[in-house]
């Protein structure tokens, strides 16, 4: 019987593609790329250790030729896949459609000797009937794509092997820099500063409430002796009025217009009726994907994409790294047939929409991302839960609503004036005529609670959604009651993950299957934390951004970074050649290597490491170092350059929760004060050591000797006898079976430490008071209740089997069963039966 391979990716692929196929095909997972360029210089080959150029990994003295190793892990892979080559009469590759994928299977040729002519398959979708086109229509490799992916691999690693180095010696050991994220970095950076440099302005607004035939509707107070009220908008960055012409109304002067109001009768002097057609928006692309997820489920870009990997690699929506809104005609009749049977003839658009995108370079023979088939099934119908259901639902309504009929709003606007027209209001009214597309977005589900409708029409307290009476001009209304509010005006939001895709996407930064590990890598490399749902820039962000800005201007000008993703395009499509374009970039005379080399001896490692923050004093001097940020109290008048901060006596290190933003003089005064204070001990032990109160980057912390205490979140005033009890944690509550119990707290929180095993101590629990009584109380309860929601037995330390050098190991952990995989945990989910959990199944969690 003839065996055909078929290699793809992942695992998970590849036992979903299994399912549609016969006896006759094998299909095998590469488990991502199985060789790259060097990561350390461990990984470096023997015979290259000696040239100049192996730390780059690539010899830019011969074509920018790079240097692939295999790594240790994928090597039995390798041979795995080897070995079924040649147990097959014909091998298909079929890795995912974007560069990416194409670089994956050119790999795979190379590597496992294939022929130059090996088949290729591509699909949108994991269905039997895109399998069997796929398989009808194999092709070759195509070289012009795995230039482009080669090429931004290469341009990657030269900026950041080249730029990161000199940040080592400028600032401090460890940074990176890198060709996107350092754009990006840029970009959060900057929307900081005016943040920063925002200044608020204060004002009041004055609602009425007036009552028509028993009806009240409210109205906002617009004008006043003909002059305009102004309100949020007409404020400008330094808090001034952008036009002097217009009227602030004031904490001191709101009382006096309101009882001149309350004198005064009402009328209509102006009625304006329209209908409003709301269209449906395009199918999601990846950013705008990232971007609703965000902002409607609060999914992280990363959390976006892996969840959005799972659902296709299981079959149920197309391939989610995409720029192209277009749908297929399978998909098109689809969608009216699922529309017409679920809600009617009369929701079908009547014509088959057609979107346009928006990036240029789009691959318009791509598709949307969108539930996989013809069949368009719910969440709910498919059994999805969890964050499957979720994204799946997310995209489910956007595919259906793009080809449904418009929404068709009844809009009023109303002006009411005072008798002697020195005071004007304006009320504007809607109503939901059709629903249209929208009356997706009011369906129960089971398993989805969104807690959005979509243009957010569910804005109660919006004045356009309130319901007006039918007005007239003429019409007298009573006036019931007069409100004022006090306001702010806000400076522009911190990017979250929502709104840093989206400026990306509009800046031509990045392409779709960048978004997620942009953010990702930024964070991860500390140039931002998170505050919530904000992307806030570190202390480090501020040094690095400021240096590169200074020294290598065109790396992080948005423009030119755009118009390099421009050139990767071009070279895909084979209008521009890949090495002319590298040996210009990099050995150019304003090439990378030229300006390193110069800008290298300009750059002042004592001005480099300093953040200038507009919102601290010219005393204070804020510095990057090795372990984070410090300040140096100094004298004002001196210039930076002869500042010798060795000599500083007044400085503190920054904590960790101090934002740049947060960091002003009181603020470094109240650190300096701790700082002195942590010179002198608070406390002895029971040895008459000293105990000292000290500061660090992650907070307040007790030093007693050379060790160091963690202090309990939450805790404040540190009195001595609290000290003592801080440092004799875990203490001794008690036994249980002759065992001892301890209490202590750690990463989770508070916790009993007893048998080897932890119960977290509930908040109503005070973790120095707690008794013996009440801690047995707590470890039997969840002795219990660990018992009660175990339904299935987990192995201890079950091995599967090898991966690679890799054992994988089923295990019982604290929190439920998991794989050990080298280094690594991976949590199993909880409806796998762990009685049939083998090596081949376990393979579907490794990632």
């Amino acid at each position: 019987m003839s065996q055909t391979l078929i290699i793809v990716e992942s695992p998970t692929k590849a036992k979903t593609i299994s399912k549609f196929l016969g006896n006759n095909f094998t299909v095998r997972a590469s488990f991502g790329h199985i060789r790259d360029l060097p990561e350390s210089a461990a990984d470096i080959p023997a015979k290259f250790k000696k040239e100049k150029w192996a730390r780059l990994g690539i010899n830019v003295e011969n074509n920018f030729e790079p240097l692939y190793v295999v790594p240790s892990d994928k090597k039995k892979v390798i041979k795995e896949l080897k070995d079924l080559i040649l147990s097959s009469n014909d091998v298909i590759l079929a890795t995912d459609e974007d560069r990416e994928g194409e670089a994956i299977s050119w790999h795979l040729q190379e590597v496992l000797a294939l022929p130059q002519k090996s088949k290729r398959i591509v699909f949108h979708e994991i269905t039997n009937s895109a399998i069997e086109e796929a398989l009808k229509n194999p092709r070759t490799i195509d070289m012009n794509v795995v230039q482009a992916q080669e090429t931004r691999r290469i341009l990657d690693r030269l900026v950041g092997y080249t730029i990161s180095p000199l940040l080592w010696k400028k600032i401090a050991f460890g940074l990176s820099a890198g060709r996107v994220q350092s754009v990006a970095v840029k970009i959060v950076v900057a929307r900081e500063l005016e943040r920063m440099n925002f200044k608020v302005a204060s004002f009041d607004s004055i609602t009425g409430t007036f009552e028509f035939e028993k009806q009240n509707f409210d109205s906002k107070l617009v004008e006043i002796n003909s002059q305009k009220v102004a309100t949020s908008k007409d404020f400008g960055e330094d808090g001034k009025l952008l036009n002097k012409e217009l009227v602030i109304i004031t904490e001191n002067s709101k009382d006096e217009i309101i009882n001149k109001i309350k004198a005064q009768d009402f009328v209509v002097t102006n009625v304006e009726k329209s209908e409003v057609k709301r269209n449906p928006a395009a199918p999601y692309i990846t950013s705008s994907l990232q971007i609703d997820a965000n902002r409607k489920l609060g999914f992280s870009s990363k959390q976006t994409m892996q969840v959005a990997q799972k659902l296709y690699e299981l079959g149920y929506i197309t391939y989610m790294r995409t720029d192209s809104v277009n749908l297929s005609d399978q998909a098109l009749f689809g969608i009216k047939n699922k529309i017409e049977k679920e809600f009617g003839a009369n929701y079908w658009a009547g014509y088959f929409r057609k979107y346009k995108s928006r990036s240029k370079n789009a691959q318009e023979a791509h598709e949307a991302i969108r539930p996989a088939g013809n069949k368009f099934s719910s969440a709910q119908e498919l059994g999805l839960e969890g964050e499957l259901a979720k994204l799946y639902d997310l995209i489910w309504k956007r595919t259906l609503g793009s080809q449904m009929k418009e929404a068709i709003i009844d809009q009023t606007s109303v002006d009411i004036s005072s008798n002697d027209q020195s005071y004007i209001f304006h009320s504007t009214g809607s109503i939901i005529k059709f629903d249209g597309f929208l009356k997706l977005y009011n369906l129960p589900s089971r398993n989805v609670t969104p807690s959005y409708k979509e243009g957010n029409l569910d804005d109660s307290e919006s004045e356009e959604n309130q319901t007006l009476p039918e007005l007239q001009v003429g019409n007298k209304l009573d006036l019931k009651d007069l409100v004022s509010n006090i306001h702010e005006t806000k400076p522009p939001a911190r990017y979250n993950d929502a709104s840093l895709v989206k400026k990306l996407e509009e800046e031509g930064i990045g392409r779709p299957s960048t978004y997620a590990s942009i953010i990702s890598t930024i964070q991860s490399r500390g140039y931002i934390s998170r505050l919530g749902n904000q992307l806030v820039p570190t202390y480090t962000a501020f040094a690095v951004d400021n240096l590169l800005q200074k020294h290598f201007g065109n790396l992080v000008d948005l423009k030119f970074t755009s118009a390099m993703e421009d050139t990767l395009d071009e070279i895909e499509t084979g209008n521009v050649d890949w090495l002319d374009y590298l040996k210009k970039f990099y050995l150019g005379e304003q090439g990378l290597e030229e300006i390193t080399k110069r800008e290298e001896k300009e750059i002042n490692p004592r001005l480099a490491s300093i953040v200038n923050l507009p919102n601290l004093s010219q005393k204070y001097k804020v510095r990057v170092g090795k372990f984070g940020a410090f300040v140096n109290k100094v004298d004002p008048k001196l210039d930076s350059e002869k500042i010798n901060f060795d000599e500083v006596t007044e400085k503190s290190t920054i904590p960790n929760e101090v934002l740049p933003a947060d960091l002003t003089d009181e603020k470094v005064e109240e650190l300096l004060q701790t700082k002195a204070r942590s010179d002198e001990p608070i406390a002895k032990n029971s040895e008459g050591e000293d105990i000292f109160l000290k500061s660090g980057r992650f907070g307040a912390y007790l030093k007693v000797g050379d060790k160091n205490y963690s202090i309990p979140k939450g805790t404040k005033d540190i009195t001595p006898e609290l000290a003592l009890k801080i440092i004799e944690l875990p203490r001794l509550v008690g036994k249980l079976d002759s065992l001892e119990i301890r209490a202590g707290f750690g990463k989770f929180g508070p916790y009993l430490l007893w048998n080897a095993k932890y119960t977290s101590i509930p908040e109503e629990f005070n973790l120095f008071d707690i008794t013996e009584e009440q801690a047995i109380e707590l470890i039997k309860n969840s002795k219990t209740k660990s018992r009660s929601t175990r339904t299935k037995s987990t192995p201890k330390g079950k091995d599967l089997g090898m991966i690679g050098k890799k054992k994988v190991i089923l295990m019982d952990g604290k929190y439920g069963p998991y794989l050990k995989f080298g280094t690594k945990n991976f949590k199993v989910p909880k409806d796998v039966d762990l009685e049939k959990l083998d090596l081949e199944v376990a393979k579907n969690f490794l990632k």
